[in-house]
């Protein structure tokens, strides 16, 4: 609370990643439940993240939209907001085929997450682009090990690709939640916002608390 009066904007994530039995699953869905009640009690804005693989992805991409869809529900009956979040590259495609599912049932009240490193990643943004479909983009540079076969390794690699990718996000229509504390990385967004002035009204830059 402390936090939104002094302007900043929230997202909540119960901490959780690579559940591999149901019970695991219902008891992290749970968990949400209660932290929805208590945003909703507490009148704080309604912004939750959520893992994959927190929610049984790596039980079955089926049995995790069913629980994704229960929680969705519940974010868009309090007018709220969800980040299907991304993790490592194994989990990339199903991930994006969820959200693609989550994206048509609940278009205004879901984002998902994009990783600059990945070198498949600017082909995932026009693809998300060209759904059609109101799009909401998390962009990182991303912190999991890849291999070089599918990741760009240097600093400069990493940045550049980062910054074609918020480029063609920010051309493309798309909302985008610019996660980085990189200050050239900023600076490169201040560039592309005087190349796109609408753009202005579409982003917004997310940094992790305490950081």
């Amino acid at each position: 609370k402390l936090l939104e009066e002094a302007g900043y904007f929230v997202t909540y994530d119960v901490l959780g990643e690579d559940v591999c039995n149901q019970a695991g699953v219902e008891q992290a869905a749970q968990e949400y439940g209660e932290l929805l009640s208590a945003i909703a009690e507490e009148k704080l804005e309604c912004n939750v993240s959520i893992k994959p693989t927190h929610m049984g992805l790596d039980i079955a991409p089926k049995f995790c939209l069913e629980t994704m869809l229960s929680i969705c529900t519940r974010v868009t009956e309090l007018q709220g907001f969800m980040r299907f979040e991304m993790e490592d590259s194994s989990t990339t495609s199903a991930t994006l085929r969820i959200f693609e599912e989550l994206r048509a049932t609940c278009p205004e009240h879901v984002g998902c997450v994009l990783q600059a490193m990945l070198h498949r990643t600017h082909q995932d943004a026009k693809d998300l682009l060209g759904a059609d479909k109101k799009l909401n983009v998390r962009l990182v540079k991303g912190i999991y090990v890849e291999s070089a076969d599918i990741a760009y390794q240097p600093y400069d690699d990493i940045n550049r690709s980062y910054l074609e990718i918020l480029e063609t996000l920010l051309e493309g229509g798309a909302f985008v939640a610019v996660a980085t504390h990189d200050e050239h990385l900023v600076a490169g967004l201040e560039t592309l916002l005087d190349k796109y002035p609408e753009a202005r009204e579409r982003y917004e830059i997310q940094m992790l608390m305490g950081v």
